[in-house]
């Protein structure tokens, strides 16, 4: 029987906190080293010691990718010069915020995809030569299941797919000939990692590419002044998201100062944004571009993210499986840099959480294009990340979740086998 709101009050006025497991819900992925190394790289602009002339800095690199300041600066390219005002465009079921606002805000009519966790349905009432463009956003670690798409492409060969891969599948699986670009941002907490940027591939249309390119290469570039100070801003950030003694002073600093965690951790996450809120459609530095092409191959990249999965898989392992259905995102047992889950009550439950020692964010990312899909994204947030959590850590987030799930979520789940 689910709890009274007598008994819920009576188990939140008994709830003691306890220090805080030293781990944040972001985390910077590029790792301390070659962190700085970008700082490194930024200085040497900065006092002019950083090779080549600016002028000579482009922005096309091998198989047809293109540099970028942004990932939403590049869709904000391709939206803005290939996509009609009266366009009708089919798109998936949730987005980054970003992208949501761009598409509603240029009058495109746009029809929402149905979907069953990673599975995205064709459109009933309509066929492929009744849209101009199709705008995909993978999400959770995975990429959608859309076969009948290809299909679509075949009838309709000038149907534009834009994919944003950036939080999607591995990056040597992206599905050949579904999109005409695909899309992938750099900043500090996704894989890859450059501390900012963005790339997209364009794979077969060069007019296509030409066309970013030159977009790209019009723009003012970034100075390198604008360049140092971004990374030089985020030396507090990566002491807090990458070292247990960074958050752990700072969590006790708090607790002297009786700080609310959650409230600390909302307010530095929003003045502290992992990317470029606004002043994004620029050309990126030569500092910028020279940090992205110093990173790491992409299979290096890759191991980051089947980790990634598998750290999330033993998470679930440690959750009744009565609670999975409700406790998983679109039903997504797979996971990229970060640890998304769901709560049966926002507030009270990251109140719980954060007695419980446990840092979380409520959903910063995804919106949903349509009301109907908002309940699968509803009360989304995010966990410390796993992949520097051990496995005794991991199973106290399981456990932290299951008595979220059996205090407030009686409404939502049946809360026994």
């Amino acid at each position: 029987m689910s709890p009274t709101a007598a008994d819920l009050a009576a188990m939140e006025a008994a709830d003691e906190t306890v220090p805080c497991v030293p781990v944040v819900p972001a985390y910077c992925t590029s790792g301390f080293l070659a962190f700085f190394q970008h700082v490194w790289l930024a200085i040497l602009h900065f006092l002019g010691l950083g090779p080549s002339d600016p002028a000579n800095w482009s922005v096309r690199r091998p198989g047809n990718r293109v540099l970028g300041q942004s990932c939403r600066g590049l869709f904000a390219i391709i939206w803005n010069n290939r996509v009609a005002p009266s366009a009708r465009v089919l798109i998936s079921p949730f987005h980054h915020h970003s992208f949501m606002r761009m598409m509603r805000k240029t009058g495109q009519e746009l029809v929402v995809m149905k979907a069953d966790g990673a599975t995205l349905h064709k459109p009933e009432k309509y066929g492929p030569n009744d849209f101009t463009t199709v705008v995909l956003t993978h999400m959770l670690g995975r990429d959608y299941e859309c076969e009948w798409l290809m299909e679509w492409r075949k009838e309709n060969p000038n149907l534009l797919v834009i994919e944003d891969r950036v939080q999607g599948g591995l990056l040597s699986q992206a599905t050949p000939g579904l999109a005409d670009v695909q899309l992938y941002s750099l900043g500090q907490d996704k894989i890859p990692n450059a501390m900012g940027g963005g790339y997209a591939i364009v794979p077969e249309d060069m007019e296509l590419y030409n066309m970013m390119v030159n977009e790209v290469e019009k723009m003012p570039f970034e100075s390198s002044w604008e360049r140092l100070s971004f990374v030089l801003k985020k030396i507090p950030t990566i002491c807090i998201y990458n070292s247990r003694l960074g958050c752990y002073l700072l969590t006790k600093f708090a607790s002297l100062m009786n700080w609310d965690r959650n409230e600390l951790t909302d307010s530095y996450r929003k003045k502290n944004p992992g990317f470029m809120h606004g002043g994004y459609m620029i050309r990126p530095s030569p500092a910028l571009i020279q940090s992205i092409d110093t990173i790491a191959k992409d299979e290096e990249w890759e191991a980051m993210q089947v980790k990634c999965t598998r750290k999330y898989r033993q998470f679930l392992a440690h959750i009744p499986e009565h609670l999975q259905d409700a406790i998983k995102v679109c039903k997504s047992d797979v996971s990229c840099c970060y640890f998304f889950i769901r709560l049966p009550d926002l507030d009270r439950s990251r109140t719980l959480m954060a007695k419980r020692g446990v840092i979380t964010i409520s959903n910063q990312t995804y919106l949903a294009a349509d009301p109907d899909y908002a309940d699968d994204i509803e009360n989304m947030s995010t966990l410390p990340t796993f992949l520097v959590l051990d496995d005794e850590e991991i199973k106290y987030m399981a456990d932290c979740m299951v008595e979220c799930w059996t205090r407030y979520g009686g409404d939502k789940v049946k809360l026994t086998a």
